[in-house]
């Protein structure tokens, strides 16, 4: 375990801004790309993780074209045949992989986005799916944020990126001094169920810290599959 990331997690732990809040999350997320704490847990797979991941976008009219009808919304039906348009990103998007061939693609398709988060989202959606072999969505929130009332969004950012070749859903929600982990199951286009732990407090200890980044690696490395069967444990 880093002692750098105890330390930095440790100086934010009683600042209870937003901002302070997502400095804390910044360093739980990127301390599993930048060091080598999530071994062994990862067996051989690298992490990424892609800030703002955009879920999709609204129509958007402008001078040049004042009746703009095209967008990347997500459309999701119920049993009822209702349906609901979801647009906008999730805070934090993490995937891992461990094929050196598509490491290796990945790594070269990122210089040619230019940050551009559309760009990223179209290569992601197009061609990540088949490279993923874990991914986690997480939502972060204010400190003083109560977790139960946010998991409304945070399943929908889920049902967003469910699809037939990835029905499982792994997500987090976090407060940054509160930590919730779940998992979405989209049984079909209108049948969905999802399971999730009750808010978990980050301790502000070692050992505290330590088992917030194990249940994270966990979340960020484990097969969806897999991890929607915890449940049942």
């Amino acid at each position: 375990m880093s002692d750098r990331v105890i330390k930095t997690l440790d100086d934010f732990w009683n600042i209870l801004s937003e901002e302070s809040s997502r400095l804390l999350i910044n360093e739980m997320e990127y301390s599993l790309v930048s060091t080598n704490i999530m071994e062994p847990h990862r067996l051989g797979q690298q992490q990424f993780c892609i800030p703002e991941y955009v879920l999709g976008t609204l129509p958007r009219a402008n001078a040049k074209n004042p009746t703009a009808k095209q967008g990347t919304a997500i459309t999701i039906k119920n049993n009822r045949q209702q349906e609901t348009r979801l647009s906008g990103s999730t805070d934090y998007f993490s995937f891992a992989m461990s094929d050196k061939g598509n490491i290796k693609l990945f790594k070269a398709a990122q210089t040619t986005w230019a940050g551009s988060n559309q760009e990223l989202y179209k290569h992601v959606a197009s061609v990540l799916s088949d490279m993923m072999e874990a991914f986690v969505i997480v939502e972060a929130k204010s400190p003083l944020a109560r977790l139960e009332s946010h998991i409304p969004q945070v399943v929908a950012e889920a049902i967003a990126l469910a699809s037939v070749k990835n029905p499982y859903v792994p997500f987090c929600l976090t407060s940054g001094t509160e930590w919730m982990f779940g998992v979405l199951h989209q049984h079909s286009t209108t049948e969905r169920s999802f399971w999730r732990t009750t808010p978990i407090p980050l301790r502000p200890t070692k050992g505290g810290i330590l088992l917030m980044i194990t249940l994270l690696v966990t979340w960020a490395s484990t097969s969806p599959p897999d991890l929607y069967l915890i449940r049942d444990v």
